[in-house]
């Protein structure tokens, strides 16, 4: 439970470092990308699709090479 703990502790500190505002499209991206790093360092073989909306960046993680049969998103 120790390690969960601190793993959790260290990517949240890695998370709140981003400015993440509103109109921040540089601090978003940003954002983005270290969380999408983040993941695929601890899960190589995962997939993800990067995609952007009214500015704003969003990541779909699946794994294998069929798409969820359900994804829902607001």
């Amino acid at each position: 439970m120790d390690r969960l703990i601190e793993r959790l502790a260290t990517t949240t500190d890695g998370l709140v470092r981003f400015p993440t505002v509103e109109h921040n499209r540089d601090a978003l991206n940003a954002c983005a990308e270290w969380t999408r790093a983040h993941v695929i360092k601890r899960k190589p073989r995962i997939d993800t699709q990067m995609f952007t909306s009214n500015g704003k960046p969003s990541i779909l993680f699946t794994t294998g090479n069929v798409p969820p049969r359900i994804l829902m998103c607001g």
